[in-house]
Parts: structure tokens; sequence; C-alpha cells
């Protein structure tokens, strides 16, 4: 009778250690599903945050163009459009230097310059 009342009992002990386990594992798996909604939902809330936070710059585009001011990148291209008539007027520039250096070269240090008048000598 003490046989039989060790061996139940340690049946018992072996079915209430066999159902702690059984809940240890169905809690982990429960946690695990929650971790994973949360997860999604955290992600749900960063697309839906950058989609809002895209909406509000395209507003802004949509505002600065209906108001008619030049974004940055036009102000850019209207300047580079500059760049070819900005060298020519140098390249000029250059060119009436050099030919004034030469003709001015030409006329030699002691003649003067068909520019410049003479000098008129007050003693």
């Amino acid at each position: 009778m003490v046989e039989d009342q060790k061996r139940t009992h340690e049946e018992q002990l072996q079915l209430l250690q066999e159902k702690v386990e059984r809940e240890k594992e169905a809690l982990r798996e429960e946690t695990e599903r929650m971790v994973q909604h949360k997860l999604k939902e955290q992600e749900q809330l960063l697309k839906e945050g950058f989609a809002q936070k895209a909406s509000e710059m395209q507003n802004e585009i949509q505002r600065l163009q209906a108001e008619g001011r030049p974004s940055d990148l036009s102000v850019a291209m209207s300047a580079l459009e500059n760049i070819p008539s900005v060298l020519s007027l140098l390249g000029q520039g250059i060119q009436c230097y050099a030919f004034s250096r030469v003709a001015g070269a030409s006329t030699g240090p002691n003649q003067p310059s068909k520019s410049k008048a003479p000098k008129s000598s007050k003693k």
C-alpha cells in the first residue's frame, strides 16, 4: 500500500511537472505572438509616420510652386544657364586687355603711345 501511494505520488508529480512545462511553453508562445504583433504594429506606425511626412513635404512643394517662388533648383539652373554668357564676356575682356598690352609694348618705352597725347612742358 505504501508502494502504491509512493508510485501514485510520483505519477502525480510527473503529471504536474509536465503540466507546468506545457503552461510555460504556452506562455512563451503567447509572449512571442504578442511581441510579433507589437513589432508589426510598430512597423505600421513607422510607415504611416513616413507616409505622413512625405505627404507634408509634397504639400509644401505644391504650396511653393503655387506661390511662384523659384525653388533652389530652379535658381541654380538659372545661374548655370548664365555661365556661358559670363564666360564669353570675361573672354572678351581678357582679349581686350591682352591686345592693349601688346599694342602698348609695340610703341616702346621711350615712344609715346598713339592713344596718349604728348605732354606739354611748362616751365
